[in-house]
């Protein structure tokens, strides 16, 4: 439908006047306000309507961002075995010395080794070995690590870059900048291309992205959401480029509507005066 309009609409473009800013041709008010807000929104229309599509993931064309069932029992080492942790959380806790204010405590497994992830917020985080006493807290793990349970998830595949991000990139970001850093971003030379995403604060991996999940994120969130990296984090400049193309795409809808309903009404009227004169 969009297609069609943003069609009909450069196949009725007529200029009479060079001088002038009026193209449309037609003369009727609904018709005309419908021509030039369709000019110019009808695209960012089609593209809203379209992502809007893309984000229910039809016939599963794109990979999910998060490690898979075997990669995940890989990652962690199996199933969460209680027996490893030899350190209770309150000793746990003590270990920390008071550097934060636990109001949370996650059990973690990683590569089979049990670890304590204590929480006073989500930017203040601690990790405590839970297999050792006395243990030694820390704030993040060592890339190293990771790098190698990264490549153990590859078996033979070279990996193509290893670097520590303490910046958002394209793929990873956040519009009010919730997200940790820094991550350790591990780009392997699979088929698929396959980046890899780890929280050094948690040991989690945040992110997987293959080549059709990096095509799906500017499909759906570029699109949809206008979450480039030039302009996402230009705020107000962000909200009222949204907010114009919101109202833009609003006004092509409701001339729409209106000269739909006017079509609908029309055609039942002369319906009824033909039934009538029938009669």
């Amino acid at each position: 439908m969009c297609i069609a309009g943003m069609v009909m609409g450069f196949v009725r473009y007529k200029r009479k006047n060079q001088s002038l800013i009026e193209f449309s041709p037609y003369k009727k008010r609904w018709f005309r306000w419908h021509h030039y807000t369709g000019f110019i929104f009808g695209i960012f229309a089609f593209t809203w309507v379209f992502s809007g599509l893309l984000s229910m993931t039809p016939w599963d064309w794109a990979p999910f961002t998060r490690l898979d069932m075997e990669e995940t029992d890989k990652w962690t080492g199996g199933i969460m075995k209680p027996d490893l942790f030899s350190l209770s959380p309150d000793d746990a806790v003590k270990c920390l010395n008071g550097e934060i204010a636990v109001k949370e405590i996650h059990f973690i497994q990683l590569n089979g080794k049990p670890y304590f992830l204590a929480y006073q917020d989500e930017e203040q985080t601690r990790v405590i070995p839970a297999g050792l006493d006395p243990a030694t807290a820390f704030e993040k793990f060592s890339s190293r690590q990771f790098e190698d349970m990264v490549q153990n998830l590859n078996p033979g595949v070279n990996v193509a870059e290893s670097v520590i991000l303490n910046v958002y990139d394209d793929y990873y970001y956040s519009k009010h900048h919730e997200k940790h850093l820094p991550v350790l971003r591990m780009k392997m030379s699979t088929p698929q291309q396959t980046w890899y995403y780890v929280d050094l604060k948690t040991g989690q991996v945040v992110l997987k992205h293959e080549k059709l999940s990096r095509l799906e994120r500017w499909l759906y969130h570029g699109l949809h959401s206008l979450d480039f990296k030039w302009l996402v984090y230009k705020r107000p400049m962000w909200d009222l480029i949204v907010g114009l193309l919101m109202i833009g795409g609003m006004s092509v809808s409701c001339t729409g509507l209106v000269l739909t309903w006017k079509w609908v009404t029309r055609k039942s009227k002369k319906k009824i005066e033909k039934q009538f004169k029938g009669a």
